[in-house]
């Protein structure tokens, strides 16, 4: 089945109004998700306090096994909603392989468009429809979080305005060992500190420093993801494990497009391990060849 791109244009209610000669676009109203009171704040501290991770329900840190959603996989736009030092690399990889520059690289949506996120908040905040203002000819957007300099994750604080934009969307959520994601954050230059200095969705300023404070914000993401496709059924959400030695078969049976193909996946870090094997390899022959010369010029 070939891929079919399919996007909704939003009536953008913008209340324009005229005012020295220039338009200016009202104020947008957060969303559910991004607005916090101040009894929300405290009620999520005392949370972050006084929760158990072994209360917390462990299917949240496991894929699902089965596509969910009503939607059909890869019919529009392809939209990864996971966590940064998840596989984004990879799945850029994966994609590329199968629409070439129609896949965003890491962060970047266009050379037009930037970074995606910021792309995102900016278009949301004119009431301008987020896919189609940054992405419109990009079929998978690999990774749309950014936590430098300005904050902005729109697979927490954006997806109804996404699911606006386009209805039959397809949520990509790659998994990994949540303490080895835990590890990954706290080992990856400061994105950790980053973090902490952000004001996200489920992780207030100040919290993250504690391994508990990210495993608790890594389940609850899991779950509003799979919460927000339930009650969207003309979506489709795909989970799977980076760790799955098959991850690049399942997703090439998920997804009736027949440009994803299994042979995509793990390109990368298999690309990354034979450049590491001829850098070593050059080493050794530059060795070789001064320890050569260096005994050709004794003799």
């Amino acid at each position: 089945v070939a891929s079919i791109t399919k996007t909704k244009k939003v009536n953008q209610n913008s209340n324009l109004t005229k005012e020295n000669e220039s338009l200016t676009v009202a104020p947008r109203k957060k969303t559910q998700t991004e607005f916090l009171t101040k009894n929300d704040t405290i009620k999520m501290l005392r949370t972050f306090d006084t929760f158990n991770i072994s209360l917390l329900d462990q299917s949240l840190f496991a894929p699902n096994s089965n596509v969910t959603g009503g939607g059909i996989p890869g019919i529009s736009h392809i939209v990864n909603v996971g966590f940064p030092k998840c596989g984004s690399t990879s799945l850029y990889s994966f994609f590329q392989g199968a629409y070439g520059v129609n896949a965003s690289k890491h962060q970047i949506c266009g050379a037009k468009e930037g970074v995606c996120g910021i792309c995102m908040k900016k278009a949301v905040n004119k009431n301008l429809p987020p896919l189609t203002t940054c992405g419109n000819h990009t079929k998978s957007i690999n990774q749309m979080d950014y936590d430098k300099p300005k904050c902005v994750f729109p697979q927490m604080s954006y997806l109804q305005e996404i699911y606006d934009d386009d209805p039959t969307v397809t949520f990509i959520m790659p998994f990994r060992p949540v303490k080895d994601w835990v590890k990954s954050i706290a080992n990856w230059r400061n994105i950790r500190e980053r973090l902490t200095k952000c004001s996200l969705p489920g992780l207030p300023r100040g919290r993250g420093g504690k391994d508990n404070e990210l495993v608790y914000w890594y389940g609850r993401h899991v779950q509003n993801i799979r919460q927000f496709v339930e009650n969207h059924p003309g979506m489709s959400l795909v989970e799977f494990s980076i760790y799955n030695p098959l991850a690049g078969e399942y997703l090439e049976s998920v997804f009736p497009d027949k440009l994803v193909k299994a042979k995509y996946w793990g390109q990368f870090n298999q690309n990354k391990h034979k450049q590491k094997i001829q850098h070593n390899q050059h080493r050794n022959n530059n060795k070789q060849n001064v320890q050569h010369n260096q005994h050709r010029n004794k003799g």
